[in-house]
């Protein structure tokens, strides 16, 4: 994970509470599917705190951090850099689905545009099942377990029509 984006993860985990770099990394894997190492993380929070964006509390070997006013307005300009991206994003792509005539990634683009809260859940789901899977999970238990979610969400379907 490229260090702006660590960074602003870290700025968004914080805006929720305060944080200890091993919870942070935690978060990142539950919520991202990928653990950053140690040598990432704690040097960028020494930083962050050099640069008063955030500040941390050391409570015998753990030290938490939590956002300065600096770090709330930083992360308040991180929402703008976001929206941006995401318009630049979606621009690139729709020009990209009209050059190759591709009308998958132009559905795909307006099912994202409709759908996007949705993504953070399934890609928790996904990163879950990978773990539970490494962790020695039987791949017919996990598969089971999201048939059965899939077959919840047709019924759903089928409720509405």
């Amino acid at each position: 994970m490229r260090v702006p984006f660590l960074k602003y993860f870290i700025l968004k985990t914080l805006s929720g509470g305060a944080a200890t770099g091993y919870e942070i990394i935690k978060q990142c894997q539950e919520r991202l599917g990928y653990t950053p190492s140690t040598g990432s993380v704690y040097p960028l929070l020494k930083d962050m705190e050099a640069s008063d964006v955030i500040e941390g509390e050391t409570q015998g070997r753990r030290t938490r951090y939590r956002l300065t006013d600096k770090g709330r307005r930083m992360l308040e300009e991180g929402e703008q850099v976001k929206k941006e991206a995401y318009q630049k994003l979606r621009q690139y792509a729709l020009q990209l689905a009209e050059i190759f005539e591709d009308e998958a990634l132009r559905h795909m683009i307006h099912r994202f545009d409709e759908s996007h809260e949705a993504f953070p859940l399934i890609y928790k789901i996904r990163s879950l099942s990978e773990e539970l899977n490494r962790q020695g999970m039987a791949r017919d238990r996990i598969h089971a377990c999201l048939a059965g979610a899939y077959r919840r969400l047709l019924s759903l379907k089928e409720e509405k029509t």
